[in-house]
């Protein structure tokens, strides 16, 4: 938060004076942090069994991957270096391009659109609750759905970092 001070001095018609402070603290917005900045996952932590405890699973490839949001409402997403292969997600870098971003009214949810690569009409979402921000980090969760692999409906976990435009 950073503190915003007015100082005001008023004059009656006696000439006499006399001045005041006025102090706002201000914290930015989650939308103005994420136009201001670009953005890592540090972290993500999530399970497949609910027998398991929660464990780090950002995936080597997934770390240098850049979010930059426009204030258009259009993003890109950079899979660095390391990309295309490590199994999960990463063997299918770049098959489901980034498009927009958007937040809802209390910039609570954060939802990101992407488009299949192949079928133009298989638009995606990923939405994430944000339940925390500060100026260089924010806090989320995504509930995934891994069913489908006989793991569970889990809120996992993502904390991403600010890193300069």
């Amino acid at each position: 938060t950073t503190p915003v001070r007015f100082n005001f001095t008023a004059e009656d018609k006696a000439g006499q004076t006399g001045t005041a402070d006025f102090i706002i603290t201000t914290e930015p917005s989650v939308s103005y942090l994420l136009t201001t900045f670009n953005w890592q996952w540090k972290s993500k932590l999530g399970k497949c069994l609910d027998s398991d405890p929660e464990t780090e699973q950002i995936l080597d490839c997934e770390k240098d991957n850049i979010y930059s949001f426009n204030a258009d409402g259009t993003y890109t997403l950079d899979y660095g270096a390391v990309t295309g292969t490590g199994g999960g997600t990463c063997d299918f870098d770049g098959f489901a391009p980034a498009t927009t971003w958007s937040l809802n009214a209390d910039e609570t949810e954060l939802t990101l659109n992407s488009v299949n690569a192949f079928d133009p009409n298989d638009v995606r979402s990923e939405v994430y609750n944000v339940s925390e921000f500060t100026n260089s980090s924010i806090k989320s969760t995504q509930t995934i759905d891994l069913t489908v692999f006989g793991c569970v409906i889990w809120d996992w976990k993502f904390e991403w970092t600010a890193k300069p435009k």
